[in-house]
């Protein structure tokens, strides 16, 4: 499957109307396939991320020399707390030597220390890897958009065990991943109409990934998960699974 890079998207955020551009410009120099490079000021993030759901398509560089005390890591925070899986990076005059405690809160793709020589091959790396992740996504076997109010999450509809309701919450759904649980403000209904694989089986309270169920018990009506993960279910359920 060939991957399409057009939606690719770049946000630079940035106080400093030079040094986002010089960014900018360099972006657009190295010929990477994108279809937005965009300059955001921290002032405007707040309401960008009101209209906006976050996908991993889309990569944010953030300037570590923000005014304000630590205002690039808190504002990529934020975003990190909306988007578990997007693309954060940092860039500016000493990045490299940003204390590690500070990036693992963040979890970035990576850093572009703008005092050194080789800015444009820091950039050029980092874009790399950002396009060949997505490119990974974009060659799975089978991808589920599940887009909440405020947030876009694709999702390898094999790491999925289960999708289920939340009792008492009427737009709040729990996918149970392989190595997460990831809790979205959609509805079942909407996760109905995607386009969900062959093997996953539908009810009315969950939708079940068979492939990834290792054991079967019919007497307390229980499915065991690959990653020993167990969901209790009613007979009815239990013996359409089986």
């Amino acid at each position: 499957m060939s991957a399409n890079l057009s939606n690719f998207a770049i946000y630079i955020v940035d106080d400093n109307f030079f040094n986002g551009n010089v960014m900018k410009k360099m972006i657009i120099e190295s010929s990477f396939p994108h279809y937005l490079v965009e300059i955001i000021s921290p002032d405007d993030l707040a309401p960008f991320f009101e209209r906006y759901l976050t996908d991993v398509n889309d990569l944010f560089l953030f300037s570590i020399e923000l005014k304000g005390f630590d205002r690039g890591f808190q504002l990529a925070g934020s975003l990190r707390k909306r988007c578990k899986k997007c693309q954060i990076a940092f860039y500016g005059a000493y990045a490299s030597k940003i204390e590690i405690k500070k990036l693992n809160l963040i979890c970035p793709l990576g850093i572009i220390d703008t005092r050194e020589m080789d800015v444009r091959m820091q950039l050029r790396n980092l874009l790399t890897e950002a396009i060949e992740i997505k490119r990974s996504l974009l060659g799975k076997k089978h991808l589920l958009k599940i887009a909440s109010k405020r947030e876009l999450m694709i999702v390898d509809a094999e790491a999925i065990n289960y999708i289920a309701t939340i009792k008492g919450e009427r737009n709040r759904i729990a996918c149970h991943q392989k190595k997460s649980i990831e809790f979205l403000e959609t509805s079942m209904k909407g996760i109905k109409q995607l386009d969900l694989p062959e093997y996953y089986k539908v009810f009315k309270s969950y939708i079940i990934n068979a492939r990834q169920i290792k054991m079967i018990d019919r007497t307390n009506n229980v499915l065991g998960f690959f990653n020993g993960e167990e969901l209790e279910v009613g007979k009815k359920i239990r013996k359409a699974i089986s």
